[in-house]
């Protein structure tokens, strides 16, 4: 009985107004019938079905239940659906089946006949070969035509050209000789020449070469857009060496974590960039030191030879490693080596006229769509002005330009004057024909080049051109067919090649594959698969891009080819977040989209139905779901509904969803800084007017607006804002009192202050086994804004081979530490497993200096128990990867387990090697202090929070005693020991320590 059903009902109703119209107008075309259902609707598109498939048995006497059938001859003079495939048996003179014959008929305006003639043929080939082979896998069933695959794999891919066999310094230096005196680099009031530019890189690269730069090593380079930048990375590529480029706006963290990880020889920067990297191990060299300077100049001006260098250059030795985005959020770097940029460079020379007149280089070179600008013109005689965007089209168009589309949006009037020399390339994101249209007014003499390459391929391997004269497309620009010596194919999940206007995956092979992950051999084997259609031991890249062949050749990008969509880098499945958004307290209905209100900016929003009577604030509800989800997959904004809006099909209707509405508060600002950063919150939000109470990421703001509006706070204030700030105190009014602070706190200090403000006594946090202190960020939201929490960190963890003889040698560290930042008493610490026993020896240790301990918090920690015997070295390491979930097999040991985790690319892999070796060390360290440990007495009352999941007995409680003078008050937390601190137990223990936390100093 489906009456009662509101879904069944509304279709029902539909159904039958459907009926009645159709009884009224039984002449109306079908176009006209479905648009009474859906007036918004695509005239391309049907919304009940496009394909119609009808079967005729051959009799006709065909009965069905208390219905009366008869024949009827129908005269079809038009298409009524899109495509329509009608099946009839025919008989022969003796009445028994003889065979089937098929008619397609189609809409002129959708299909030509060439397109259904091959659909009509493929189903042929399909029928020929199930009748033939008829125990044949679908899979396997051959839709192509020997001549249709030829076309793909060979005709459409014949791209070879010979490129000579050349080094990147070769082709420079070339130049150099060839035009001296002419212009290369432009940057502010300097302008140096091309013997300038050469004798300048000579001299940084000898001085390279003389500290061990050379061919298969790594030179790190960290300089804002200038002069420097350019001869920087000219004299690492004339050693040998492959640059890394680390963008010194990214935070600091992130930028040792790139070079420590890439194992750099050594980190090129100057001083303001050289704070950033305070913490990383890496030898420096600032190049506007004085000393450094002189050094400098002292080397030869003189070209390189490869009896200079350590080893001969060649051109399959690396030239750039470039780090991306990972799906775990560890980024990776793709090494690339000198041959594909060659051969990448000799085709730009070719098609990119505009090399040889003006470019302009505006994006940071830890991008690789700067590889364009940044060698193009300098092999091709033509000069590169450092500038902005904005800056450099304002002084007149370039020759040559290479942005992405949401570069073109920045632009905010399309500059006039293109001339039919000037080339703009647009990649990095899709391109769609009418933005590009709305940008090209009056531009009628420029070039447009769609260029494709993911960074595994060398910057760019898949290009469209669309002429001076010729109009973009009112869909998706094409990414066009392969360049010189690559190699695309479009495959199915069985690797075999699909037809044209079917979507596949593309794959990509040839000279311009990147060598692979630089120390991760696990994900290039993954991505980097073996090409059936190549030679011996020819590779392709798996894109991981959802396109289509045209049936001209080109290529169209549709997507990815997972259910998952990507926002601003992060993959997300938004089935997920609805599950969650659904399961939080009051929530009856719950829907997550993905939302693109302000063009070029996505985002996750989420829709919700309460139950009857429950009062929910989508602010609380966002709060709530970023204790369980990472930021990234916390919607921008959650939407209350009556009714979750459903199509006629039962569906979620998306398109009725409404969209969100940022509000406002009311207070207005009450200092200047306050009114220009309200300014600035609404300029980059996109909103008409920003309160000073106003949260930056409540508004609508991402990791991506954040950073543009660090960029603009930069430009308009003067003053550097680490981004961490602005996550910290997202307000108006909170970021405006913390205008020039430093905020550079390195995440593997020894004192990591995870919330340093309040007028309490800090809280001091102890690390457990891992040696880390980051499991308790999330006390933050629950102990509220006047509580400093700090963190205390193993030393051993950023610098391995430090590591204690013993508990009390620990302690005595972290007591120094402590006492550094709080002279006088009350103390509050707190503990994790092993951090509790060091927080009980802690307080001891203040206890005997005259201290007063107010807390001594145990998270499941029990200072005195000891095991019968030492634990094994195998034994610890098998708890680690428990832990850390490494999977290995077979005997334990360090090197393998290390090699194992940076493989599986899981937990542990998301720190570099350096650091995952100091956290195995201390890890297995941490286990032989516990057990030697024989921990003294505290004078007064333990909190021991107990985890109750996996406790057997009272056992390790007991052990406590002993070593407590008061009471040990106990208190059950609902979670295993390794989930003590996850969000849920968390906030269990949190709720009870605010009970015990001291509210100020005695």
């Amino acid at each position: 009985n489906t009456s009662n059903n509101p879904t069944f009902t509304q279709l029902l109703n539909t159904t039958r107004e459907t009926t009645l119209h159709a009884y009224q107008h039984q002449d109306l075309p079908f176009e006209h019938l479905v648009d009474h259902l859906n007036p918004t609707r695509s005239l391309n598109h049907h919304p009940l079905f496009q394909v119609m498939l009808t079967l005729n048995s051959g009799s006709d006497d065909v009965r069905f239940a208390g219905v009366d059938t008869a024949p009827v001859d129908v005269d079809i003079a038009a298409a009524k659906f899109d495509l329509t495939l009608h099946l009839a048996e025919w008989h022969g003179a003796d009445g028994a089946p003889a065979g089937m014959s098929g008619t397609f008929e189609y809409a002129t305006d959708l299909f030509d006949h060439h397109t259904v003639e091959a659909m009509a043929g493929r189903l042929l080939r399909i029928l020929e070969q199930v009748v033939a082979e008829p125990e044949t896998p679908i899979g396997d069933i051959a839709v192509l035509t020997a001549r249709e695959r030829r076309r793909l794999l060979t005709d459409w891919n014949d791209t070879t050209r010979p490129v000579p066999e050349t080094t990147l310094p070769d082709l420079f230096e070339a130049q150099a000789a060839r035009t001296p005196d002419a212009p290369a680099v432009v940057f502010r009031d300097t302008t140096l020449t091309y013997a300038e530019l050469n004798t300048r890189a000579n001299r940084l690269a000898h001085h390279l070469i003389h500290h061990g730069a050379g061919p298969e090593r790594v030179i790190a380079i960290a300089l804002p857009p200038s002069t420097e930048l350019i001869t920087a990375i000219l004299a690492i590529t004339k050693t040998g060496a492959a640059y890394l480029p680390a963008d010194p706006e990214n935070p600091g963290e992130r930028l040792a974590h790139m070079v420590e990880g890439a194992r750099a020889m050594c980190l090129i920067t100057d001083e303001s960039t050289a704070k950033a990297f305070a913490g990383a191990r890496t030898p420096h060299l600032v190049i506007d030191n004085v000393a450094t300077g002189r050094a400098v100049a002292r080397e030869s001006g003189e070209n390189p030879r490869d009896a200079d260098r350590a080893e001969p250059l060649r051109p399959q030795h690396p030239a750039y490693v470039i780090y991306t985005s990972g799906s775990t959020g560890r980024p990776k770097g793709v090494v690339v080596q000198g041959s594909s940029v060659t051969g990448y460079l000799a085709w730009c020379r070719t098609v990119y006229a505009g090399l040889g007149g003006r470019s302009v280089l505006h994006s940071s070179a830890a991008f690789d769509l700067t590889v364009t600008t940044l060698f193009g013109p300098l092999v091709a005689g033509g000069r590169i002005e450092v500038s902005t965007l904005a800056d450099a089209v304002a002084h007149g168009f370039p020759s040559f330009l290479k942005v992405t589309p949401t570069h073109l949006e920045l632009l905010q009037s399309p500059p006039d004057g293109g001339s039919p020399g000037t080339d703009i390339v647009v990649g990095g994101e899709a391109l769609l024909g009418p933005r590009l249209a709305r940008w090209r007014r009056g531009n009628s003499g420029v070039s447009v080049v769609n260029e494709y390459g993911p960074t595994e391929a060398t910057v760019g391997c898949v290009a469209h051109r669309i002429g001076p004269e010729e109009d973009p497309p009112s869909g998706p620009v094409p990414i066009g067919r392969p360049i010189w010596n690559t190699q695309v194919y479009v495959l199915d999940d069985r690797l075999a090649p699909v037809p044209p206007g079917v979507a596949g995956e593309l794959y990509i092979a040839g000279t311009g594959l990147a060598r692979g992950y630089l120390n991760r051999p696990g994900l290039t084997a993954e991505r980097f698969v073996a090409c059936p259609f190549g030679g011996p031991g020819e590779r392709m890249y798996r894109t991981g891009d959802l396109v289509r062949r045209c049936t001209d050749g080109d290529l169209e990008f549709l997507g990815r080819t997972d259910d998952q969509v990507k926002i601003r880098g992060y993959r997300i499945e938004p089935g997920e977040v609805q599950a969650v958004l659904a399961g939080l307290p009051g929530v009856a209905q719950a829907a997550v989209i993905v939302r693109e209100d302000r063009p070029g900016d996505p985002q996750l929003v989420g829709y919700i139905v309460a139950d009857d009577g429950a009062a929910l604030d989508p602010a609380d509800l966002r709060r709530m779901l970023g204790r369980t989800l990472p930021g990234y997959m916390v919607p921008a904004a959650v939407v209350a509904l009556e009714a979750i809006p459903l199509a006629p099909s039962g569906k979620l209707d998306g398109k009725a969803l409404p969209a969100p509405d940022f509000t406002t508060t009311d207070r207005a600002p009450l200092t200047p800084n306050e009114e220009i950063l309200a300014h600035l919150f609404a300029e980059i939000l996109q909103l008409e007017r920003v309160g000073v109470d106003d949260g930056f990421f409540d508004l609508g703001g991402h990791s991506l607006l954040a950073t543009r509006l660090i960029s603009r706070i930069r430009t308009v204030l003067g003053h550097e804002i680490p981004i961490r700030a602005l996550f910290e105190t997202p307000t108006v009014a909170g970021l405006a009192q913390r205008l020039g602070e430093e905020n550079r706190e390195d995440s593997l200090n020894v004192v990591l202050p995870l919330q340093s403000r309040g007028t309490r006594p800090p809280l001091f946090c102890v690390h457990p086994a891992s040696g880390l202190s980051w499991c308790y960020a999330g006390l933050i939201q629950h102990l509220g804004p006047d509580q400093p929490i700090i963190g205390l960190q193993a030393r051993s963890v950023a610098s391995p081979g430090r590591l204690p003889h013993s508990v009390a040698e620990l302690a005595a560290d972290y007591l120094q530490e402590i006492r550094a930042i709080q002279p006088v008493g009350p103390y509050c610490l707190l503990g994790w497993s092993f951090g509790g026993v060091v927080a009980h020896e802690l307080a001891i240790g203040l206890q005997s200096l005259g201290e007063r301990v107010a807390l001594l918090a145990l998270l499941d920690a029990y200072p005195g128990r000891r095991g019968p015997a030492a634990p094994t070295e195998e034994d610890v390491l098998a708890l680690f990867t428990e832990d850390f979930a490494v999977k290995v097999t077979g005997p334990l040991d360090r090197a393998t387990i290390l090699k194992r985790a940076e493989e599986d690319d899981g937990q542990l892999a998301q720190l570099d090697q350096a650091t995952a070796r100091g956290l195995l060390d201390t890890y297995v360290n941490v286990a032989h202090l516990e057990h030697r440990h024989v921990p003294g007495r505290f004078q007064g009352d333990v909190i021991l929070f107990t985890a109750e999941r996996e406790r057997e007995e009272a056992a390790p409680v007991e052990a406590i005693r002993p070593h407590v003078s008061g009471d040990v008050i106990r208190y059950p937390v609902d979670a295993q020991h390794t989930d003590m601190t996850a969000p849920g137990p968390l906030r269990q223990v949190a709720k009870i320590l605010t009970r015990h936390l001291p509210y100020g100093q005695d």
